[in-house]
């Protein structure tokens, strides 16, 4: 990755930045298609929302200038390209309090990214994790750097899986490991809400909006495992891979990929 930090080309960090001692801070990963940020604006609402669930003092003439900067860096020629954002506190403050006047930390790292178009068409098996999601309504939704739930399903993943789907301590479905889960029965599209805990997808925020224009009803609240193993179709999304269909869950239930994924392939 070619990484730049507060806009300079480099590859190092602060050992006193919060990002390292507290994972004090929010990131973003971007898709550019050639030379264009997918889903721009959502990704800008949610950095706001998580900037302002922390407290961060970011105003948005400071946003705008992080996206134009992506756009003026990205490499135009490639057809796809993948951007992280990770927007730490800065340095400063003893232990937990942030005292001071802290001047936040911008990194940005470019990565090549070529989209598996085979996987897109085939579909992928997906597994039960391990690990759960955290309940805590004050980060539920945002992209903080506190992942480690996520780390931990990941290590345990099979590796002929593409992902596994998650669940709270109260048994509710949440999302998988790096995406958001969808599904189809008798018509009706699925996903679950995330008051709670996960992560509140840009290409899922999309997917909710376009079904609606496609005039596909879409039902979002607390669902457990039964409902998925009872699904006609099932698909996941995150901004790099746009939208993925699960063929099956290891070892529990077999699907086809439906009209509904077929559809909202088309139209994301």
């Amino acid at each position: 990755m070619d990484w730049f930090v507060n806009y300079e080309q480099q590859r190092s960090l602060s050992i006193n930045d919060r990002s390292i001692s507290y994972g004090d801070g929010v990131f973003e990963t971007l898709l550019i298609c050639n030379g264009v940020i997918q889903r721009k604006q959502l990704h800008f609402q949610r950095l706001t929302k998580g900037l302002h669930k922390l407290k961060f003092s970011i105003s948005t003439t400071s946003l705008e200038r992080l996206f134009g900067f992506i756009q003026s860096q990205c490499d135009r020629t490639k057809a796809h390209q993948g951007v992280k954002i990770i927007i730490s506190r800065g340095e400063g403050g003893r232990g937990y309090w942030p005292s001071g006047d802290l001047t936040p930390s911008f990194l940005i790292g470019f990565f090549d990214y070529t989209v598996d178009r085979n996987l897109l068409s085939q579909g992928v098996m997906i597994d039960n994790a391990l690990s759960r999601s955290t309940i805590n309504r004050q980060l539920a939704g945002i992209k903080h750097l506190n992942r480690l739930e996520n780390v931990l399903a990941k290590q345990a993943l099979d590796i002929d899986c593409y992902d596994a789907v998650m669940k709270d301590d109260d048994d509710f479905l949440t999302e998988c490991i790096q995406s958001n889960i969808f599904w189809v029965k008798n018509n009706v599209l699925y996903t679950p809400i995330l008051n709670r805990s996960g992560v509140q997808g840009t290409v899922r925020n999309d997917i909710i909006h376009r079904a609606a224009s496609l005039g596909v009803h879409t039902c979002i609240g607390h669902y457990k495992i039964a409902c998925l193993h009872n699904a006609d179709e099932v698909f996941l999304c995150n901004s790099l891979i746009g939208i993925m269909p699960v063929t099956a869950i290891k070892n529990t239930v077999d699907y086809k990929i439906g009209t509904y994924t077929t559809l909202l392939q088309q139209h994301i």
